[in-house]
């Protein structure tokens, strides 16, 4: 059934759906990460194909072992940012160094996904967040983020700009 539902999802006949296993399937651990025997992968000098991002965020939601997950991050087209971090893996949503280098260069889209996938559960993400980038990345990581969990929104936030009172 799930051979079905993914060829159909990618408008690839069967055979052709076999054929964009086994060449994407090269290099790609994917059942080692489905069954959790994986700690670290580095990608970081590879150039992942939309196919090779969609597998890797696939079978990363229910991988409970990868610690450290490297990406050529910087590089990366935005639409694979995102898929990865709809993952919501902890190895990609808390890794600070790409969540800084996000706020840097303003991409308000990812910072929202980065808040979305559980980084404001670090400490320090809303103070990278504020130190020195704009308005729009505060607000998108104050919106993003579970409004239940932390009663802050984005309006109270520009409201009480210049003040201590929140």
């Amino acid at each position: 059934y799930k051979t079905y539902v993914n060829k159909k999802a990618m408008g690839l006949t069967y055979k052709g759906y076999f054929k964009h296993l086994m060449t994407i399937g090269a290099g790609l651990p994917l059942s080692a990460i489905k069954d959790n025997k994986v700690v670290d992968l580095d990608y970081s000098l590879r150039d992942l194909t939309g196919a090779e991002v969609h597998e890797l965020a696939t079978v990363l939601k229910a991988n409970k072992s990868l610690k450290t997950f490297k990406l050529d991050w910087r590089n990366m087209r935005e639409e694979h940012k995102l898929r990865f971090l709809a993952s919501k893996h902890h190895a990609i949503v808390r890794n600070m160094e790409n969540f800084r280098f996000e706020c840097v260069e303003g991409n308000v889209n990812v910072v929202r996904a980065f808040a979305q996938g559980g980084v404001c559960e670090k400490g320090d993400a809303f103070l990278i967040a504020c130190e020195k980038f704009s308005l729009e990345v505060v607000q998108a990581l104050v919106d993003g983020h579970d409004a239940e969990r932390i009663r802050l929104g984005s309006r109270r936030v520009i409201d009480a700009a210049g003040t201590t009172e929140y």
